[in-house]
């Protein structure tokens, strides 16, 4: 009875080992398949990749030349944007040299009115003027100047 009894549980561990091993069979092989299956998607990605190229090089390349001509084009605008200050800076220059030049000869022919003819002086009043809203430089010193002189 005790040599049957070992029989049996050689043949019960037997049949766990085969039952055991052929679990283990099946799980390596699923997992044989979804690799298999992985993989395939892998190399198909990696087609599409190697078909993507050539297009995703072109469009780098149009990048760089667009990026190249967008310099130029900015170094052309900041040229002319630098010659255009340098005239408007010349003109007002020229605009606050006639506008002194004008204020003397006002003053002047204000002082000459003033003693040549007191009369006039009497007769018009000063009365205050509201400044109106000037946008450029120019317009400002005009004001002032005209200010000053009446």
């Amino acid at each position: 009875m005790g040599s049957e009894m070992i029989i049996d549980y050689a043949d019960v561990a037997e049949w766990i080992f085969q039952v055991g091993l052929f679990a283990i069979l099946v799980a390596t092989l699923t997992y044989a398949c979804r690799l298999d299956r992985l993989l395939r998607q892998v190399r198909c990605d990696r087609d599409a990749l190697h078909s993507i190229l050539p297009q995703i090089d072109v469009s780098i390349s149009a990048a760089i030349i667009a990026t190249d001509r967008l310099i130029l084009e900015t170094s052309r605008a900041g040229v002319a944007l630098k010659e255009a200050c340098e005239s408007a800076e010349t003109t007002t220059r020229k605009l606050d040299d006639r506008i002194s030049g004008a204020a003397r000869i006002i003053s002047a022919a204000k002082d000459e009115i003033t003693t040549s003819r007191p009369a006039l002086t009497a007769v018009r009043p000063l009365t205050q003027r509201r400044p109106a809203k000037l946008q450029s430089r120019g317009e400002r010193d005009l004001a002032r100047m005209l200010l000053d002189v009446s």
